[in-house]
């Protein structure tokens, strides 16, 4: 911001950083951060893999942001790219919205990538958080079929059958698993 009429210039930076920590309730806490804006995107239910992006889009291409995951001690790993994701309950897969079309699952190790049918969705939201079950049978994103207004629906891993999930629900969703 520059006033002119005192020959005055105020300088305000912006320098955001996210940090990543880990440890006991009670402490002591570590950084496990990786780059300037590692922002955590899932937990595995026995806390040992996390999975992040990097928030900032330094690594952001026409296929999403760069997914990593990190178990213990263990450096980063590079597994894709996509949008939004979470570690599958038993840690051995990521679901991804890979698309504003399409939602992924991406094995954590061996295996190839294979996608999960949505036919009925004509556009997921890239920027909402996967809310996926503890179960690891189904997900909660936010979509439309085709020519509606967005929504929550349900969708089973299995099979891809979407369910609507009443109510108005406006901006991001407030899902926990």
């Amino acid at each position: 911001l520059v006033d002119v009429r005192g020959g005055k210039v105020l300088v305000a930076p912006s320098d955001i950083r996210l940090k990543m920590f880990t440890g006991p309730l009670a402490g002591p806490f570590r950084e496990v951060g990786w780059f300037d804006a590692s922002e955590v995107e899932s937990v595995s239910e026995d806390g040992s893999m996390l999975a992040f992006i990097d928030a900032a889009g330094t690594a952001r291409t026409q296929a999403g942001y760069a997914q990593f995951y990190r178990k213990g001690d263990q450096p980063a790993t590079l597994f894709g790219r996509g949008y939004r994701f979470a570690i599958m309950p038993d840690a051995s897969a990521m679901i991804v919205v890979a698309s504003a079309t399409q939602i992924q699952r991406v094995p954590i190790g061996v295996g190839s990538p294979s996608t999960i049918p949505t036919p009925d969705l004509a556009q997921i939201v890239t920027s909402d958080r996967v809310a996926l079950a503890w179960s690891g049978k189904y997900l909660v994103v936010r979509a439309a079929k085709a020519k509606s207004p967005m929504q929550l629906y349900r969708v089973e891993l299995a099979n891809g059958n979407v369910t609507p999930i009443p109510g108005n629900h406006v901006g991001r969703h407030p899902i926990s698993p």
